[in-house]
């Protein structure tokens, strides 16, 4: 891990200590958590049996309601105090959260059958995508499903929704951590990712969600 990725690592970690209480409230007017189950539950049932990495899982909002199902998940999040109300939350899970980053994981090359980053996590790394996504295909599995979502920008509602109106001191901060899909197409690609589809939904936000596949 770069000391550049090293310092964005920390930077977070100080931002969800001490947003822990606003971050909450934004996961609750901003996500909808049954229909993003319903959707990685079904788009990655062949892989229900082999490891999933859900990537900046926060307190387990998807990871915990996919192990009940059944599914073989593991969460990592730079935000220790997250992982720690997610083990607290579902204290059978414990060994399943991590606090960790993408570049420092206990697992070997080529583990993890799939992996997921919801609620705007490609935001947090948009900053070195390439390196992201290389990593990611370090992890996973020949044949691997990647999962991410992305908001749209081009939504009035998407954005009040997350900064409040326009004029905000972080207003622009935040628009500006999002990703072109330009970028990501062509980052992924870079990476060896074949997208397989990009649909776009109302999960608490206006979002696209694409589906992606190691080849």
């Amino acid at each position: 891990m770069s000391d550049e990725e090293r310092q964005h690592v920390l930077t977070a970690q100080e931002f969800y200590l001490a947003k822990e209480k606003a971050f909450l409230q934004r996961a609750t007017e901003t996500a909808f958590t049954a229909r993003e189950v319903e959707f990685i539950a079904k788009t990655l049932s062949a892989a229900k049996g082999q490891p999933i990495l859900d990537i900046g899982c926060g307190l387990g909002r998807l990871t915990i309601p996919l192990l009940k199902m059944g599914y073989n998940m593991y969460g990592i999040d730079v935000a220790k105090n997250l992982i720690a109300r997610a083990k607290r939350e579902a204290p059978q899970f414990q060994e399943r959260f991590l606090a960790a980053n993408l570049f420092q994981l206990p697992f070997r090359g080529g583990y993890f059958a799939a992996a997921t980053m919801m609620w705007h996590v490609i935001s947090e790394v948009s900053h070195n995508l390439d390196a992201v996504f290389s990593q990611l295909r370090l992890m996973m599995k020949s044949g691997g499903i990647l999962i991410f979502d992305l908001p749209d920008t081009s939504s009035d509602q998407t954005r009040i929704k997350y900064q409040g109106q326009p004029g905000q001191g972080n207003y622009a901060v935040f628009l500006a951590k999002i990703p072109a899909m330009s970028s990501l197409k062509k980052a992924l690609d870079k990476a060896g990712f074949k997208i397989l589809h990009v649909q776009q939904f109302l999960w608490g936000i206006h979002k696209f969600v694409i589906v992606c596949k190691k080849m």
